[in-house]
């Protein structure tokens, strides 16, 4: 399998069932923060690593890195309840669907990290400031591969 195929499952489990749409859920891609999207979901490729479980099965880990980021508007302790509660419909949307929505292969995922809420400008001339969070998911995915005999 693919890295590919582990980010569509996590942005269609985001998309599906933690009331997301396609435009502010992406793959490597930070350009909607200057769309002025309330919400705005990036993921991106934090590592791998593998292991042969037998000849023919590879277990890989796939650590995904979510970067949330709410718009900030309001007085900060507003915003701040609004990025965590928004955060908060993530992680347990998340842990609902343990194989990312039948995502093929995968056997199960952990989230190793969230991080506090901190301020994010992303600059460029934008009028918009965010409240940016990272979760950190190692996605588990069992593979069959085609090796030849010895």
């Amino acid at each position: 399998m693919s890295f590919n195929n582990i980010q569509s499952g996590v942005t269609r489990t985001l998309t599906t069932h933690a009331d997301y749409s396609c435009d502010n859920v992406f793959a490597d891609d930070f350009r909607g923060l200057g769309a002025g999207n309330a919400r705005y979901v990036a993921t991106s490729l934090g590592g791998f690593s593998n292991e042969d479980l037998t000849f023919r099965q590879v277990r890989n880990q796939w650590l995904v890195n979510l970067d949330v980021y709410t718009l900030r508007t309001g007085e900060i302790a507003t915003a701040i309840d609004n990025a965590q509660t928004n955060m908060q419909n993530i992680l347990d949307t998340l842990n609902q669907y343990p194989f990312l929505n039948d995502t093929t292969g995968v056997t199960d995922h952990n989230i190793t990290v969230v991080t506090p809420v901190e301020p994010f400008d992303p600059g460029s001339g934008s009028r918009n400031a965010f409240l940016h969070q990272q979760i950190g998911l190692a996605v588990t995915e069992i593979c069959t591969t085609t090796r030849a005999e010895p």
